[in-house]
């Protein structure tokens, strides 16, 4: 829970903040990147199961006095949820807060909710004017002097934030050069920064968000610039040293890998790729997450040794990932196991093939080492 509007801050505007609703389930931007218990301007981010808890909801009234608008993410509708939604929506009508329902669901899906308008022009102008507010946010950081009370980390932390949730709603609304900018910028508040583990790990989640942006707009070069940033930051955090978060270290030494075949680069994702496979491996402990992302290793790895004809190590690796997918249905969904089982069976043609080529060169050989010593008597 963040409560970032108090008015000791010079910056408080009354009835000006946003404060997000968010499923901490669901694997949002905002939900990795705000900074826990850290006064950030006049945003606020609470979780729907918060609004279960009676001094989270305490809070969450007070901070909506303050509020201009109130944006719902909202990801897989439940019962629980919609208790938590339809006390956040009645706190924002007694406190006439505009009501952002984004991204925009079937009004269906939560029938049990009342207040929230799903029409498009509503949303659209609502979103529009979180926007606004966001900009005109931006550019009075920017303005801030260095002499003022706030300082230089405050100040950066304030843009990093609203560059991130103007980027978000850029992204809703499928204008991805304008989310480019502002994620880039976002990045950039780092430089001022001090590198401590708590900037390194949100650098780094930030760049992951960056290098999928950048992926989804068909730039893979710029990609994988963020992607190596990710991984630097991650390296510097210590995330390799970690058993707790070797995991996510892999899952971006494996994004990496999948950029640089993109680029035609086979050699240098063979060398991630392995990187990743052996660090997987030296995990003290096995998880059902780990084993899955070494499976899909052997998938990839099998793939990349196939197409260089290195048909030894591409059974090897494919009979490890089939290996694991009998005991994991779901692995399925993330692999062509199909392809992977006629792969297979070339592979071991053509190792068959290759081993009589060997035998049969070998006989000639020694058939003519036989014959060159008869010669000689």
């Amino acid at each position: 829970m963040f409560n970032f509007f108090t008015k000791k801050d010079k910056n408080y505007t009354k009835k000006n903040g946003i404060i997000f609703c968010i499923n901490e389930n669901d694997d949002l931007i905002l939900n990795k990147l705000f900074p826990k218990n850290l006064k950030i301007g006049n945003y606020a981010l609470y979780s729907y199961d918060q609004l279960h808890d009676l001094f989270a909801k305490k809070s969450f009234a007070k901070e909506m006095k303050n509020a201009k608008y109130v944006v719902f993410f909202i990801g897989n509708p439940s019962a629980y949820q919609d208790i938590a939604l339809q006390y956040a929506v009645n706190c924002a009508k007694k406190n006439d807060v505009t009501i952002v329902p984004y991204p925009e669901k079937q009004e269906s899906l939560l029938s049990n909710v009342r207040g929230l308008d799903f029409s498009k022009l509503k949303v659209d102008g609502a979103v529009a004017g979180v926007m606004n507010s966001l900009l005109s946010d931006i550019e009075n950081f920017k303005q801030l002097s260095e002499t003022s009370q706030l300082s230089i980390s405050d100040k950066h932390q304030k843009l990093f934030i609203s560059n991130v949730s103007l980027a978000l709603f850029n992204l809703f609304n499928n204008n991805f050069n304008m989310a480019i900018s502002c994620l880039q910028n976002a990045d950039n508040c780092f430089e001022k920064l001090d590198a401590t583990e708590q900037n390194l790990t949100r650098r780094a989640e930030l760049n992951s968000f960056l290098s999928k942006t950048y992926l989804a707009k068909n730039m893979p070069k710029f990609a994988l610039d963020a992607s190596e940033t990710q991984i630097d930051c991650m390296e510097r955090a210590r995330y390799q040293l970690s058993y707790k978060l070797m995991g996510e270290y892999a899952t971006a030494l494996i994004e990496n890998g999948d950029i640089n075949l993109q680029l035609g680069a086979p050699k240098r994702a063979e060398n991630v790729f392995l990187s990743a496979y052996k660090l997987l491996e030296q995990a003290s402990y096995s998880t059902s997450a780990n084993d899955q992302k070494l499976a899909l290793l052997d998938a990839k790895l099998g793939n990349l040794y196939f197409d260089a004809k290195k048909f030894k190590l591409a059974l090897a690796h494919y009979q490890k990932c089939l290996q694991f997918e009998k005991t994991n249905n779901l692995f399925k969904q993330l692999i062509d196991v199909e392809q992977i089982e006629s792969q297979v069976e070339i592979c071991k043609s053509e190792i068959d093939k290759k081993q009589m080529q060997n035998k049969t060169k070998k006989q000639m050989q020694t058939q003519t080492t036989s014959e060159g010593n008869e010669l000689c008597l």
